[in-house]
């Protein structure tokens, strides 16, 4: 392993051992991995959810629970207690399909979450952009509302326009 990038629990350089000593917040490093972080247990980390919840683990784990659990009750001697060692009994194969299941549903929930975001953001930009637009069509119409604005005590458009923007043609 040629990678030099300290293990879980080293701190930064010369304060390992000090966290937490000092009675300051924020003295600890991060406990998980961050956005960027390229060591190789910063990308194992990051792919774990992601393995959990493939469809190659959940199946498997399928075929231990019908081995273990539904095949061991008509069939006591289909599963001894070697196999039940090194596979895991019905507790550990019961836990890890739901450590799958849940993994699998907040994955699908931070991915919908990040796509929902970004369309909200491009709705706001095509807003912005319509609205600078009407503003160039109907200068007319946007000084009364700057009027109106000032009368009220809010703050009038500031003019800004995107470069994307250019004047309508009068035709």
């Amino acid at each position: 392993m040629s990678d030099t990038t300290p293990g879980p629990g080293a701190g930064a350089a010369g304060t390992a051992g000090t966290a937490g000593t000092t009675g300051t917040a924020g003295t600890a490093g991060p406990a998980g991995p961050q956005e960027g972080d390229q060591s190789w247990l910063g990308r194992a980390l990051a792919a774990v959810p992601a393995v959990l919840s493939s469809k190659v683990h959940i199946l498997w784990l399928f075929v231990l629970l019908l081995w273990i659990v539904i095949l061991a009750v008509p069939f006591p001697g289909i599963a001894s207690a070697r196999i039940e060692l090194i596979l895991g009994n019905y507790t550990n194969v019961t836990s890890a399909l739901g450590a799958c299941i849940a993994a699998g549903g907040t994955m699908a929930l931070a991915h919908h979450a990040k796509r929902e975001s970004k369309r909200a953001e491009e709705r706001h930009q095509v807003i912005q952009e319509v609205h600078q637009l009407l503003r160039l069509a109907h200068p007319e119409h946007a000084a009364a509302l700057d009027s109106a604005r000032a009368a009220d005590g809010a703050q009038p458009d500031s003019g800004a326009r995107p470069a994307t923007v250019t004047q309508p043609d009068g035709g």
